[in-house]
């Protein structure tokens, strides 16, 4: 059977419900072949050669060609646009991909899209037109952003919030999240003991205080085993007697910001 499907485009393999319909298989042909695993529904209207299991991020683009397929002068965006490039969306992808089309002039919604007006830089990646990064950012900020005040207000709120001395996107967020809360953090910083010798460069402190606020994304200790996790102890016991508190956070602790935020404001109340 699988000589009678259409070729497939893209490395999804993907087809149209009218391509198959011009090479004679219909919507009942469509149903046994998906029920035998040799094509799989990717939203309506368009299918995938062969069933196979894609992990979240490939599920999304594979759903952003898709629309390609449906809207050719289809641009992604917001989210949609970030994933093409591998930037991380936190805390996760929509379940609609995000697309822009020139010909529209308000928001339109489909079961797999989410299709708005064309606004911003087009580029082109991996085959697909997007929305440029500095445009996806600020669409991305008028949907999920600061979580109060208008869209404009959005914008500058995230603006202040941008800080490039922040190493990773579990730090980044540890920032937002202590801002949002009226948490002020100084990122990286040196701390020297009596004597003036380095000690260590911690993620944050509590700005006017000796509370340090460090994230924890496991990647150094599983690099490093027992005598990364032993020199982490020592140093930690050193700061602790030049009289800092140290607040740990880990990214199953980002998803509980009052928490992380109360651990904060506790640590700065007993410092």
């Amino acid at each position: 059977m699988d000589e009678l499907l259409p070729l497939g485009q893209s490395e999804f393999q993907l087809f149209t419900t009218s391509e198959a319909r011009a090479m004679g298989l219909g919507r009942n042909d469509l149903t046994r072949l998906r029920a035998r695993g040799d094509i799989d529904s990717v939203c309506r209207g368009v299918w995938a050669r062969g069933h196979r299991e894609v992990s979240e991020e490939r599920r999304h683009r594979r759903l952003t060609v898709a629309g390609r397929l449906l809207y050719p002068d289809a641009v992604a965006s917001h989210a949609s646009a970030l994933a093409l490039r591998d930037i991380p969306v936190w805390p996760e992808l929509p379940s609609r991909v995000d697309l822009m089309l020139p010909s529209l002039d308000k928001e339109v919604l489909t079961q797999s899209f989410r299709m708005r007006p064309l606004r911003g830089t087009v580029t082109t990646v991996q085959d697909l037109r997007s929305c440029d990064v500095a445009s996806s950012l600020v669409h991305f900020t008028l949907d999920a952003g600061a979580p109060a005040g208008t869209h404009s207000s959005r914008c500058r709120t995230m603006n202040a919030m941008v800080d490039g001395r922040r190493e990773s996107v579990g730090e980044t967020r540890v920032g937002i999240l202590a801002f949002t809360a009226g948490i002020r953090l100084v990122p990286q910083v040196t701390i020297l003991d009596e004597h003036g010798d380095f000690v260590a460069r911690v993620d944050f402190v509590v700005e006017g205080t000796k509370v340090i606020v460090e994230f924890d994304g496991k990647g150094k200790y599983a690099e490093g085993g027992a005598d990364v996790l032993f020199a982490e102890k020592r140093r930690e016991d050193r700061l602790r007697r030049l009289g800092w508190t140290v607040v740990r956070v880990t990214w199953a602790d980002l998803y509980r910001p009052e928490k992380v935020v109360a651990w904060i404001r506790a640590a700065v109340a007993a410092a």
